[in-house]
């Protein structure tokens, strides 16, 4: 005689910050540079290792252009050498910036100083010896995000702080916070969720 078995028990779903937890242990898992650690009291800290440390890259040379130093910014536009008064963010603008990263030192960032209050992002012309990162693959097969790495800055001019806008069709605003939307594409705004 056979007895019956009841189906396991159903887990129960998981939460958001349990979601977004799993979803950056995956991130992290594939990036050489990056690892999650968890104190004793249960808090996760990202550490990392700077990407020249950690990734092959090209020989050093000297590179000049546009660097974007703003809130977690760090874009960076070779052999430009003027910037723009303003700058919409739109779906289409904000793929094609991450496309690359810029890493810079907190050391070598500190040295660019300037007498104007640090409201927004500054437009900076600069030259700096730095090292590209040689194409490689995540261990997923995604190929990783090619990286400038400033090993030591040469010169630098702040050219100025640039007004953000976002395109309100493609990130609709949910409250009174953030960039304003930019002209001819406001929209009704969102409630909070």
């Amino acid at each position: 005689m056979m007895a019956a078995c009841a189906p396991a028990p159903e887990a129960p779903p998981l939460t958001a910050q349990q979601q977004a937890d799993a979803y950056a242990d995956a991130m992290d898992a594939a990036d050489p540079c990056t690892w999650t650690e968890t104190t004793r009291d249960g808090i996760r800290i990202m550490r990392f290792v700077p990407p020249g440390d950690c990734l092959a890259m090209e020989p050093s040379e000297v590179m000049s252009g546009i660097w974007y130093d703003g809130f977690e910014e760090r874009e960076f536009f070779p052999n430009a050498t003027t910037g723009p008064a303003r700058r919409v963010f739109s779906r289409q603008s904000a793929e094609a910036m991450s496309d690359s990263d810029f890493w810079l030192s907190r050391a070598e960032a500190n040295r660019v100083t300037d007498d104007q209050p640090r409201l927004g992002t500054r437009a900076v012309l600069i030259t700096f010896v730095g090292r590209r990162t040689k194409p490689y693959l995540y261990p997923n097969g995604r190929r990783g995000m090619p990286v400038i790495v400033v090993d030591r800055l040469l010169t630098w001019r702040v050219l100025g702080v640039i007004q953000d806008f976002i395109d309100c069709r493609d990130f609709p605003p949910r409250n009174e916070s953030g960039p304003p939307c930019a002209p001819g594409t406001e929209g009704p705004r969102r409630a909070a969720p």
